[in-house]
C-alpha cells in the first residue's frame, strides 16, 4: 500500500460501540497503571502488617498466661486469681458386715476443724455411672472411692481407714457416752448427725477413753497410721478453735428395690471449704404485715445468727397476715427454732416441699421489731 493512499477506516460498527461505552485509550492506560500501583501497595502493606499481627498475638498470649503489667506491683488492683488449694482430709469408713454404713471425713484446720458424716447410701457419680458410696466401697477400689469424693465435694483425701460399727460403738460405750445410735446403724438424718458428734467427742472429748490413745486401741484397718496421725493432730488442736460436727443432708429417694440419698452437694462443699454450718442455711423473709421496712428489720436482727438472710419482699397475702409463720424443710428444724427465738414470735411448720436448708419467714402484724431487738 502506498503512503499516498488513504488508510482504511475502522469499522463504523466498532467505533460506535466503543464510543457508546466511553472508550478512551488514554483512560484505559491510566486504569491499568492504577491497578498495578494498588497491587504493589497491597503487597507492601502485607509485608509490614503480618509481623505486627504476629507480635500482637504473642503479647496477648503472654498477658493471658502471666497476667497484666499491674500484677505483683503492689497496686490496689490485680488481674489474676489464684485458686486456694484443697485442704487435706482423712476418711473413716464405718462398716457393718463388710458394707460401708457411714463415712466420716475428718478435717483439721488452723483454728478448729470439721467432722462430716456421710451416709453410705449417698448417691454420687463414680466414673461413668452413678453409685452409692457403699457400692463404690464394696468394689474394693479405694482410689475410685477417693476420686468420687474428690469430684463431688472437692476434697483431697489423704488417708482412708476403716473399722466395724460394733467396735466403734463399744469404744463409745466405754467412754461413757449415752444416747448412742442403734446397734444396726441406719442412714437417717438424726443418726448421721449423732454419729458425727460422737466421733468428734471420741477424738477431742478429753475424758477417759477418748483422744488418740483410745483410737490406737481400736484396731483400724487400711491406712491406720495416717488416720491416727490425723486424730492426734485433731486431739491436740487448741480448744479455742471452732469445731463443726454434722451429717450430710439431702433428699431420700426410695422405690421398689432401691433407696438412696440425693445429697446437698453445695452444702458439703461449703462446709469442707471452711464455711460455718450456719452460713449454709438460707432464711428468706417476707413482709405480710403491711409495715414498711419490717422484712429489712427482721433481716438485721437475724444476721448475728450467722445464717444467709435474704429479704424477699412482700408475701402473697400481704398485708393481711396477722400471725408470723415460719416454714422450714424437715432437715432445718433447729435453725427454725433459733429464728423463732430471735424474733420472739412465730409458729414453726415443717414442709417437705421446701428446699433443704431453707427457712421461709412470713412476718405478721404480731411482729414488733422493737420487742425482738431487746433479746432475752
Amino acid at each position: 500500500m502506498n503512503e499516498d493512499e488513504p488508510k482504511p477506516e475502522r469499522s463504523p460498527r466498532i467505533s460506535r460501540r466503543r464510543a457508546a461505552l466511553g472508550y478512551d485509550a488514554r483512560t484505559e492506560r491510566r486504569t491499568l497503571r492504577g491497578q498495578a500501583r494498588r497491587r504493589k501497595a497491597r503487597a507492601r502493606f502485607g509485608l509490614v502488617a503480618t509481623p505486627i499481627v504476629v507480635v500482637v498475638a504473642v503479647v496477648v498470649t503472654l498477658l493471658l498466661l502471666f497476667g497484666g503489667p499491674g500484677d505483683g506491683d503492689g497496686g490496689d488492683e490485680t488481674t489474676t486469681t489464684i485458686a486456694a488449694p484443697m485442704a487435706e482430709n482423712d476418711l473413716l469408713v464405718v462398716e457393718q458386715d463388710g458394707f460401708a454404713l457411714t463415712m466420716v471425713i475428718l478435717q483439721t484446720r488452723d483454728a478448729g476443724g470439721l467432722v462430716l458424716a456421710i451416709p453410705g447410701m449417698t448417691l454420687l457419680k463414680s466414673g461413668d455411672e452413678f453409685k452409692t458410696l457403699g457400692e463404690t466401697y464394696a468394689t474394693g477400689k479405694e482410689d475410685a472411692l477417693v476420686a468420687t469424693l474428690a469430684e463431688a465435694f472437692g476434697v483431697n483425701i489423704k488417708a482412708v481407714a476403716s473399722l466395724p460399727w460394733t467396735t466403734l460403738r463399744g469404744a463409745m460405750t466405754s467412754a461413757g457416752f449415752t444416747d448412742l445410735p442403734s446397734q444396726i446403724l441406719t442412714s437417717s438424718k438424726e443418726e448421721t448427725d449423732r454419729l458425727s458428734h460422737l466421733v468428734m467427742a471420741l477424738i477431742r472429748g478429753g475424758g477417759l477413753g477418748t483422744g488418740a490413745a483410745a483410737w490406737q486401741a481400736l484396731g483400724l484397718a487400711g491406712d491406720a497410721s495416717g488416720f491416727l496421725a490425723a486424730v492426734s493432730a485433731a486431739a491436740a488442736a487448741p480448744a479455742s478453735g471452732q469445731w463443726i460436727a454434722t451429717g450430710l443432708t439431702g433428699a431420700v429417694v426410695e422405690g421398689p428395690g432401691y433407696k438412696y440419698l440425693r445429697p446437698l452437694v453445695g452444702r458439703a462443699r461449703a462446709l469442707l471449704s471452711g464455711a460455718t454450718e450456719e452460713s449454709t442455711v438460707t432464711v428468706k423473709i417476707q413482709n405480710g404485715s403491711g409495715v414498711v421496712g419490717a422484712a429489712e428489720s427482721a433481716a438485721a436482727q437475724l444476721g448475728p445468727l450467722g445464717y444467709t438472710v435474704v429479704p424477699a419482699g412482700n408475701s402473697e397475702d400481704f398485708p393481711g397476715v396477722d400471725q408470723t409463720r415460719i416454714t422450714v424443710s424437715p432437715d432445718t428444724a433447729v435453725a427454725a427454732q433459733r429464728v423463732q427465738a430471735a424474733l420472739r414470735v412465730g409458729t414453726v411448720t415443717e414442709n417437705k416441699t421446701i428446699e433443704p436448708d431453707h427457712v421461709i419467714v412470713v412476718l405478721g402484724k404480731d411482729y414488733n421489731p422493737t420487742v425482738s431487738a431487746l433479746g432475752d
